[in-house]
């Protein structure tokens, strides 16, 4: 698995989130969204965002956010926007041909 420290300005991830046990199936249900109702991507990158914080548990059914890279923060009906803030993130490239928990291990 490769990661990488990137810097970048603030992020508008549009898309969807739920429950990070079922990540695939949210993926489905973002693309048959997406296909439905595009909205202008600034990349050609998928974004997954996985929420915890060590000691808080996050909301059942709530811990990751998936989608694209927004152009903008506007409403496109039915997806959420998630806004990071300008900082340094870890970048992790994981090859889901190997099952979508195959790099938690080396993540964590």
């Amino acid at each position: 698995m490769k990661q990488t420290i990137i810097r970048k300005d603030k992020l508008l991830i549009k898309g969807l989130t739920g429950d990070g046990a079922k990540t695939g199936e949210l993926w489905g249900a973002f693309t048959e969204l997406y296909d439905q109702r595009p909205f202008g991507k600034a990349d050609e990158h998928g974004y997954e965002i996985r929420y915890w914080d060590g000691e808080q548990p996050v909301p059942a059914g709530r811990d990751v956010h998936v989608g694209f890279l927004a152009e903008t923060a506007g409403e496109t009906e039915g997806f959420s926007v998630l806004i990071l803030p300008a900082s340094e993130y870890v970048v992790f490239d994981v090859l889901v041909a190997d099952g979508y928990d195959s790099g938690d291990a080396a993540m964590e």
